[in-house]
């Protein structure tokens, strides 16, 4: 008997899980929470849409290992990511903010990420940090 195996899907299992954080699906911010989720297998991701829910989460006891990926949309939302910083001092993050001025890059820093990068850059290089992060 032969059997015909489905071709290898586009995502992979990593040792550790994402955390997606994204308040809005507009784009470009869907294009690139569309590229993460195409990557990432369902069961390795956490997808939370209000800043309420992922604090709830992150409140919870942590039985794996997570990386933080957020994109913020706009300078509230950002100052909201700013309110969880405790809960992330262990979290390797991604944060994506919405523009290149200086008072939101000098917001984003207090945040202190792994990795900044902006909505504009493409979701390929943004990937490959990611990937990396994953291990």
């Amino acid at each position: 008997m032969v059997y015909n195996y489905p071709e290898k899907e586009s995502w992979r299992v990593y040792h550790m899980k994402l955390l997606l954080y994204a308040s809005t699906t507009q784009p470009p911010w869907k294009k690139i929470q569309e590229y993460v989720k195409k990557r990432v297998s369902y069961k390795n991701l956490e997808l939370y849409q209000t800043i309420e829910a992922l604090k709830q989460r992150l409140c919870q006891p942590k039985e794996e290992m997570f990386v933080g990926f957020l994109l913020v949309s706009d300078r509230e939302g950002l100052l909201d990511i700013l309110s969880l910083r405790q809960l992330f001092l262990d979290i390797p993050t991604i944060l994506i903010i919405p523009d290149k001025e200086k008072e939101t890059i000098a917001l984003a820093h207090r945040f202190r990420p792994n990795f900044l990068g902006f909505k504009d850059d493409e979701p390929e290089k943004i990937s490959q940090v990611l990937e990396k992060m994953l291990g």
